[in-house]
């Protein structure tokens, strides 16, 4: 009965948040900002140059973050319904003078906004993944199909400088990243992106080791966190593949970030020993060096 109990608790402290925040952006001044559903109810952190660690905003549980190019953060509110065993979505900015303002009210239907996912345009059309496709609305708009591809899987979105989108699919190719154009559509940047058997992944389900949020910097390269392999992989326009950087155990990448020649990751972890999901936590990167920022614990 004792190891029955020990195998159910285990499973429960795998499964309870198998789904962590990836969201991961710098600020023109330097400072990073990045979400966690593991703290206070979902918390908006900011780690400024400093190294000082500030909650932002607190109860709102955000898997992902998008900077604008006016500096303003965007996020949402998921919050899980017992009673319906759905969802209630909201979508928020958080401007560079700290005001939260609500962009998308909170709505329980996911086509209307699904509350994950999502990048907005610079005439602020929101362009989010709903039944494994891109829908677009505008501020006060109703939704419609923006992209007719079906992406499997969809685990995060990024926008260019051009506002070209990019789709990070998880079971499509073996793990896929597509560029969505202007006019809709789309074509496959690169496959085969996550391991079939990778060695010691945070997770004994492979449907809990994934490829999480892409970094796409000005000349066109593609970074993207998988959480399998523990491993941060690196896309050029030529689509050339490296891996550029793997994280230590307990931990594994989620998130992946670079300013002025700075790289961050944002990572999690996995330990039985400390209860179950860490994190975040927040690495710097330099010359294939790891030196730890900060740990939310």
């Amino acid at each position: 009965m004792r190891y029955l109990f020990t195998i159910t608790i285990l499973a429960f402290l795998i499964n309870a948040q198998a789904h962590p925040s990836y969201g991961l952006v710098i600020t023109s001044e330097g400072d990073l900002i990045f979400c966690d559903v593991l703290h206070n109810d979902g918390t908006l952190w900011k780690l400024d140059r400093s190294g000082k660690l500030t909650r932002l905003l607190t109860g709102q549980h955000c898997h992902f973050i998008y900077q604008d190019k006016a500096g303003n953060i965007w996020g949402t509110n998921h919050e899980y319904l017992p009673s319906t065993q759905g969802n209630r979505n909201t979508l928020w900015k958080y401007t560079p003078g700290g005001e939260k303002v609500t962009v998308i009210r909170p709505t329980e239907q996911p086509s209307e906004f699904s509350g994950v996912n999502f990048v907005v345009d610079s005439s602020g059309n929101i362009y989010y993944d709903f039944k494994n496709q891109i829908y677009i609305r505008e501020m006060d708009g109703p939704p419609k199909l923006y992209c007719q591809q079906d992406f499997g899987r969809i685990m995060s979105l990024q926008m260019d400088e051009c506002g070209d989108i990019y789709v990070v699919s998880n079971n499509t190719h073996g793990g896929a990243v597509y560029k969505v154009a202007l006019d809709g559509s789309a074509v496959v940047i690169t496959t085969n992106l996550r391991e079939q058997k990778p060695k010691n992944p945070p997770f004994p389900k492979d449907m809990h080791n994934m490829l999480y949020a892409a970094h796409i910097d000005a000349t066109g390269t593609i970074y993207v966190a998988n959480s399998g392999s523990r491993r941060v992989s690196k896309i050029s326009p030529d689509q050339n593949i490296t891996h550029i950087y793997h994280s230590e155990k307990p931990w594994y990448p989620v998130a992946y970030a670079e300013r002025n020649g700075r790289a961050f990751v944002m990572e999690m972890g996995m330990s039985i020993l400390r209860g179950g999901n860490i994190g975040p936590r927040i690495v710097e990167v330099t010359n294939g060096q790891r030196k730890v920022l900060a740990e939310v614990k």
